[in-house]
């Protein structure tokens, strides 16, 4: 089934005319019609097509892993699946297992990526969720990190390609629990720069810390789960933001 559920980046956010007669009026999903969202560059407070969205945030699709690994583009399939012991969201809801070996000359690599045009100019916090089962008191266990990536596309280009104006690392602590990001990710995105196609890159990426056999085969055992890209509303107009 397909979704038409907009994204936070969608051209058709707040475009529709708008009439009075709309005031009160639900979506398909018996939601408010009329929903004015910050960020968004545009005339209305009304939506294109049968949803409303109801809120900016969460930007990323599918940030919970609920129901399976749609929206994530997964470099490695074999090793990587949907486990239903999760750290964030409603028991069960899910999460992203790595678990396996590859041949890699590197002792991190990118296990799931996923781009996302930005609603509008503003400031966005990068969060996530993560557990490396294989940590003890003594062995350390597999790391995480999410990479994060801003591109801005030449026009009429779209999505994550072009320029990278800005990109950094929110690290994950190493433990058997879940634990949340302790200090988020965060970017930018002045009036000047933006773009109606302004993308983020979100990259989940794992970082073997025993050492590779002869082949250069390395092991893997971490989950993510919870990522989220948000407008940080507070700070909105914060820092030049005007």
């Amino acid at each position: 089934l397909k979704d038409y559920h907009l994204r936070a980046g969608s051209e058709a956010i707040d475009t529709a005319p708008y009439t009075a007669a709309l005031d009160g009026n639900l979506d398909l999903d018996g939601l408010p019609r009329s929903v004015n969202l910050p960020l968004v560059p545009a005339g209305t407070s009304v939506d294109l097509g049968a949803y409303e969205r109801q809120s900016i945030n969460n930007i990323m699709v599918n940030d919970s892993f609920n129901a399976d690994l749609s929206q994530w583009t997964l470099p490695y399939p074999a090793i990587v699946s949907r486990d239903s012991n999760n750290g964030n969201g409603p028991s069960g809801s899910g999460s992203l297992k790595v678990l396996g070996g590859i041949v890699s000359n590197a002792a991190s690599v990118t296990v799931a990526k996923q781009c996302q045009v930005l609603p509008g100019p503003g400031l966005y916090r990068i969060t996530a969720w993560g557990r490396s089962p294989g940590a003890g008191a003594i062995t350390p266990g597999d790391g995480l990190t999410v990479n994060w990536k801003v591109f801005k596309p030449a026009v009429p280009a779209y999505g994550c390609t072009g320029p990278i104006i800005d990109q950094g690392d929110v690290l994950i602590p190493a433990t058997t629990n879940w634990m949340l990001s302790p200090t988020p990710g965060q970017f930018g995105i002045n009036f000047d720069d933006y773009l109606s196609n302004a993308a983020v890159e979100i990259s989940l990426v794992a970082r073997d810390v025993s050492f590779p056999d002869p082949q250069g085969f390395r092991d893997y055992n971490v989950a993510f789960d919870g990522i989220t890209v948000e407008a940080n509303n507070d700070l909105i107009f914060a820092n030049g933001f005007d």
